[in-house]
């Protein structure tokens, strides 16, 4: 019976403690201003490849996404190598969007 007394005691005192400031103002104004992380940096497009095939684009890696095709000799930017291992890679398009194409089907251009 004491135990429980005693237990009950300190849990009211737990929730009655220095989380109520009754109607005391709290000063808030030393505290650090909370900062979102910083967004990550946008990809940059700058590694030219050509299709060595028809291939396909999509505007996402779901069944039911938007599609297109690239003609053999299209160029794209990617922002790193194509991964063959991968089997989709987002690039630059030629018109400038930026899609999901198969980086098996690029190499790069054979200097001139």
């Amino acid at each position: 019976m004491k135990m429980f007394v005693l237990l009950t005691a300190c849990g009211l005192l737990m929730t009655v403690g220095c989380q109520n400031s009754a109607n005391k103002t709290v000063d808030t104004s030393q505290r650090p201003a909370s900062t979102a992380p910083p967004p990550a940096p946008a990809p940059s497009y700058s590694m030219s490849y050509e299709a060595v095939r028809d291939t396909d684009w999509a505007a996402g890696t779901e069944a039911g996404a938007k599609r297109g095709t690239l003609r053999s000799g299209d160029r794209v930017m990617f922002s790193r190598a194509p991964d063959p291992s991968m089997a989709w890679q987002q690039a630059q398009l030629p018109d400038g969007s930026v899609q999901w194409v198969r980086p098996a089907d690029f190499r790069a251009p054979a200097s001139r």
